[in-house]
């Protein structure tokens, strides 16, 4: 299993990956699995995850995006979705990037990601969102970054904190 995850742990893999699931060469568990792995290793994916048929297939495919979570998030993730009929997430962005996958449950982990690239990418100020999402909405949490992965159109009453 983890020859054919490492196939796809890299940008150009990740460009494989979502050909392969949109040609029906892998099932949900094996794109899940390895998306979330290559995900979390690449440091610049935001230019493909601004892709518009990267994001279609994202969409696509999200309702099946449990497969992502290893035993010990999928506890945790249960815990939210039984405890709160919605949950407040976070962003940290350089610039005005809202419409991410990547929130958090950690707002000191929002403003960490917001300053990351800041003193190397000064034509753009960091920006952290705060939003809410139902948790009906809420189909993958990694504990990495107490990461929420979703698609952007589920994150509602998004507003810029100051700090």
């Amino acid at each position: 299993m983890q020859e054919i995850l490492d196939k796809y742990d890299s940008t150009e893999g990740m460009i494989l990956l979502f050909e392969d699931i949109a040609q029906n060469k892998i099932g949900e568990d094996i794109f899940w699995t390895a998306f979330k792995q290559s995900y979390q290793d690449i440091d610049k994916v935001y230019p493909l995850m601004t892709d518009k048929v990267a994001q279609e297939i994202l969409e696509y495919h999200y309702d099946m995006a449990s497969y992502s979570m290893n035993t010990s998030e999928y506890t945790e993730f249960e815990k939210l979705v039984m405890d709160n009929e919605e949950i407040v997430v976070y962003r940290g962005t350089l610039g005005d990037h809202e419409h991410g996958y990547s929130w958090t449950l950690d707002k000191k982990r929002a403003f960490w990601f917001a300053n990351r690239f800041a003193s190397v990418n000064k034509d753009k100020s960091p920006v952290v969102y705060q939003g809410r999402l139902n948790v009906s909405d809420f189909q993958a949490y990694w504990e990495l970054e107490q990461e929420v992965f979703v698609p952007p159109k589920y994150v509602m009453e998004k507003k810029v904190l100051t700090s």
